[in-house]
């Protein structure tokens, strides 16, 4: 009679015990599995002036150094030492002058550009030689076969005898296929004297 009333209690505590395993290892089997966090790939930084070149002279720039100079000499910036770019626009018969920052180098949409998907803003310093100079500074615009995918500009801008930091923002554009990807232009009409001197550094698409 108690090895009968032992083995019935036996029976009852591997029954509960095979019920308490049996939904454990359900409860796992079911259970999701956590969705790894994929971060996004960091956005490189593009140093426009060394990434990109600046062979898409238009306008008077078209003759060459006869009424368009592009330099570039070291120079004081915010106490740091950086390559400036001076630029020299004297009048000529078109009356306007203008370069892109063309990738690669004199690319006018015969070939594909650089896709710079994920990247927000164009920024760059800019200052006039003697403040009051009118240029425009625009991002993308080239056509031709392998066009830019978009364009953005800030329009005219009265420059400051200063250093000045300007951004034209990138955010919502399409940028698989940016070939020029700065451009300046300046027209003899909308400056007084002559000839039109303005610097610029740090170009860069962040």
């Amino acid at each position: 009679m108690r090895t009968t009333i032992i083995g019935g209690i036996f029976a009852v505590v591997a029954a509960a015990l095979y019920g308490i395993v049996a939904a454990l290892v359900g409860a796992h089997r079911g259970a999701s599995t956590p969705t790894p966090v994929v971060s996004a790939p960091p956005v490189v930084v593009v140093d426009v002036d060394s990434e990109y070149v600046p062979s898409g002279w238009m306008g008077d720039g078209k003759d060459g150094q006869k009424y368009l100079s592009l330099e570039r000499n070291s120079s004081d910036v915010f106490g740091v030492q950086k390559t400036v770019i001076k630029i020299t626009a004297r009048p000529g018969p078109q009356g306007w002058a203008a370069i892109y920052w063309q990738y690669p180098d004199g690319n006018w949409g015969t070939s594909p550009g650089r896709n710079l998907t994920g990247h927000r803003k164009l920024t760059f310093l800019v200052r006039g030689e003697n403040g009051g100079e009118i240029v425009e500074f625009k991002a993308g615009g080239i056509t031709g076969k392998f066009a830019d995918t978009f364009v953005q500009t800030v329009g005219k801008i009265d420059l400051q005898k200063t250093w000045d930091r300007q951004t034209i923002s990138l955010g919502g554009k399409d940028l698989s296929n940016v070939v020029g990807a700065f451009c300046w232009s300046a027209a003899a009409a909308d400056n007084k004297s002559a000839p039109i001197v303005f610097y610029l550094t740090d170009i860069v698409i962040e």
